[in-house]
């Protein structure tokens, strides 16, 4: 499933929400569930490559969208994603 970014959230201190867009298409989840994010291209080199599983923190309830939420270490996959464009 592609997906787009539609929002960045600040949530603390080196903390951000990812909002996506997901364009229509129909995803079900349960409170805990945790989804594999594979990103086309790196803007900044990782070691471990260019896919990354996160804990989904959208609500089952909340319709069309899916956002994970995560502490930004250094990790060239979650520098590439804070600076990503909107729709990308």
């Amino acid at each position: 499933m592609r997906i787009r970014l539609m929002e960045r959230r600040s949530e603390a201190t080196e903390v951000i929400s990812f909002v996506f867009d997901l364009g229509g298409q129909p995803f079900e989840y349960r409170h805990g569930q945790y989804v594999f994010c594979e990103l086309d291209a790196l803007d900044f080199p990782d070691e471990r490559g260019n896919r990354r599983h996160f804990t989904i923190s959208s609500s089952p309830t909340e319709k069309g969208i899916l956002m994970f939420t995560t502490r930004m270490r250094a990790s060239g996959f979650k520098e590439t994603l804070r600076h990503a464009p909107g729709g990308e």
